[in-house]
C-alpha cells in the first residue's frame, strides 16, 4: 500500500498537493466551525481520493496493457527483421548450444541446422573460441560445397549473454580464386637425358629414329594437356602449362618417364631417359629461372627424373634408372645455387674448412 501511494504521488503531483491542503482546511473547518462545511469538505476530499485511486489503476492497465502491445509489436518486428535480412544469423550460448536461428541460416545450412543442438554439429572442425577469436576478419568454414565467412560479437540480454554470428556466402569468390590459381602459369624444360651415349652405339639414321620416337612419345603425352611445347634444341624442349596441369601430371606420377625408359627401338631397349625441371611462381620469368634449377637439380641427382621448385621447397619424381654422368659444371652450379640459397636465408654464416684447419683451408 505505501508503494501504491508513493507511486501515486509520483504520477499525480500537483492534484496529491492539492487534495492534502483541501484536507488541512477541512480540519480547520471541523475546529472553526460551520460543522456542515466540514462535512461537505471531508466528503469532496474523500471523492477526490476515490477518483485518484481508480484513474490509477485504470491508467496502470492501459499502461501494462500498451507495454504488452508494444513489447508483442516489437518482438514480431525484430523477428520480421531477422527473418527478411539477408544474411544467415545463428544465435547461441557461450558453451556452444543453439538458441535460435533464422530462415536464411536454416536455407544455407540446409540439413546441418535441423533442430537446436550444439554448434558443433553444424560447424564441424571449428570450435566457439576459433569464431570469437577471428571476430574481426571472419573465420572460413566449409559445409558441403559451399563455403562461408563468420562474423560473431557478443550480446548481452539482461545477466545472459549470447554469441551473435553472421554468415557471408563467399562460395563464389572461393571459386575465382581457385580457378586463378588453377590457371597460373609454369614452366617445364624438359631433356633426353643420355643421347650421347646412344649416338655412341647406334648409327647417325638410328639415332635420329630413336630421337624421333622419343619426342614422338613426349607429344603424345603433352596433347591431352591444353600446354605450348617449343624445340629449343636436338634434345630440349620448353612447355608452358597451367598449374593445374603440372598438378594433373603429378597426380599420374609423371608417368612419361616410364614411358620414356622403357621405350624400344626395333625390339631393344634403348636405355633412354628423361629429365624434366619445373618452376612456377608469380610470373613466367620467374617460372623460367625456378624450372632452370629445377632441371640443374634433377641432372644433378642423376637423372630419369622430374623435379619441381615451389618457392623454397623441391618436390621429387622418379629417379629409378641407374644415375647418368651428367658433368661436373652442371653438378657444381647445382651444389653452388643450393649453397647460396642456405646463405642467403641465414642471418650470421660461419664458413670452416676442416675441424682441424690447415692452410688451404684458412687461404679459402
Amino acid at each position: 500500500m505505501k508503494d501504491k501511494i508513493k507511486s501515486l504521488i509520483r504520477s499525480f503531483p500537483v492534484i496529491c498537493g492539492a487534495s492534502a491542503a483541501a484536507l488541512l482546511f477541512t480540519v480547520l473547518t471541523f475546529i472553526l466551525g460551520p460543522l456542515w462545511l466540514a462535512i461537505v469538505e471531508l466528503i469532496a476530499d474523500i471523492a477526490v481520493v476515490v477518483y485518484l485511486i481508480l484513474n490509477y489503476d485504470l491508467m496502470s492497465i492501459r499502461k501494462q496493457k500498451m507495454i504488452t502491445h508494444i513489447s508483442s509489436n516489437l518482438e514480431q518486428y525484430v523477428k520480421n527483421i531477422s527473418d527478411s535480412f539477408p544474411l544467415p544469423i545463428i544465435i547461441c550460448s557461450p558453451d556452444g548450444k543453439i538458441e535460435w536461428f533464422n530462415d536464411r541460416f536454416e536455407e544455407a545450412m540446409g540439413p546441418h541446422s535441423s533442430g537446436y543442438g550444439e554448434l558443433s554439429s553444424v560447424f564441424e572442425n571449428v570450435g566457439i573460441d576459433s569464431i570469437l577469436d577471428a571476430s574481426v576478419n571472419g573465420v572460413v568454414i566449409d559445409c558441403d560445397e559451399r563455403s562461408f565467412n563468420v562474423f560473431s560479437h557478443r550480446a548481452k540480454v539482461g545477466e545472459s549473454e549470447y554469441i551473435v554470428m553472421y554468415l557471408v556466402d563467399i562460395t563464389k569468390y572461393r571459386h575465382i580464386a581457385n580457378d586463378y590459381f588453377r590457371c597460373r602459369p609454369a614452366l617445364a624444360i624438359m631433356t633426353i637425358d643420355n643421347m650421347s651415349e646412344i649416338q655412341q652405339d647406334h648409327r647417325e639414321s638410328d639415332c635420329a629414329a630413336i630421337r624421333n620416337g622419343v619426342e614422338k612419345n613426349i607429344e603424345t603425352w603433352l596433347s591431352k594437356y591444353p600446354c605450348l611445347i617449343s624445340k629449343i634444341s636436338d634434345n630440349s624442349f620448353y612447355v608452358v602449362a597451367e598449374k593445374q596441369d603440372i598438378d594433373d601430371m603429378i597426380s599420374r606420377k609423371f608417368d612419361i618417364l616410364d614411358k620414356i625408359r622403357n621405350y624400344t627401338y626395333d625390339g631393344k631397349y634403348v636405355g633412354v631417359t628423361l629429365s624434366v625441371g619445373v618452376g612456377t611462381g608469380a610470373d613466367v620469368a620467374e617460372c623460367e629461372k625456378n624450372a632452370k634449377l629445377s632441371l640443374d637439380m634433377a641432372l644433378g641427382r642423376g637423372g630419369d627424373q622430374v623435379v619441381i621448385k615451389n618457392k623454397d621447397k623441391y618436390d621429387f619424381f622418379g629417379g629409378v634408372s641407374k644415375s647418368v654422368d651428367t658433368g661436373s659444371k652442371v653438378k657444381s652450379r647445382v651444389v653452388a645455387s643450393a649453397l647460396a640459397e642456405l646463405i642467403q636465408g641465414c642471418e650470421n654464416v660461419y664458413v670452416m674448412g676442416h675441424r682441424f684447419p690447415d692452410f688451404d683451408a684458412i687461404g679459402s
